[in-house]
């Protein structure tokens, strides 16, 4: 529930786009969002990530799979929601930043 602890592996100039679309230029972006959510519509959630794969697509450069489950307590998200993301990973001086992020909600499953 910190904007800034969750941007911190981003790069500077990091791409991030969220479930719905929105485009954020740069970690502070990265930040500022996250702590506005999480003192909103995620006040209270958790989430859980499965890495599904990496793999090298240059020698500083990865790819990146995740899967993740949102479990929100109360507000307009009220709820479990499962999304996927990617991301492209760089290799830095100071370790591995992201450079790009692009994630998706899952479509709800019939029955559930």
């Amino acid at each position: 529930m910190d904007g800034a602890a969750f941007a911190a592996p981003f790069a500077a100039d990091a791409d991030f786009v969220n479930i719905r679309g929105e485009h954020f230029r740069g970690q502070a972006a990265v930040a500022a969002g996250h702590a506005a959510i999480f003192r909103t519509i995620y006040a209270g959630s958790t989430v859980h990530f499965t890495l599904e794969g990496a793999r090298l697509l240059r020698a500083e450069v990865a790819l990146v799979r995740v899967h993740s489950i949102l479990d929100a307590p109360q507000g307009p998200l009220a709820g479990r929601h499962g999304a996927r993301f990617s991301l492209v990973l760089t290799k830095e001086p100071g370790g591995w930043k992201i450079a790009a992020f692009h994630n998706t909600l899952e479509a709800a499953k019939a029955g559930g």
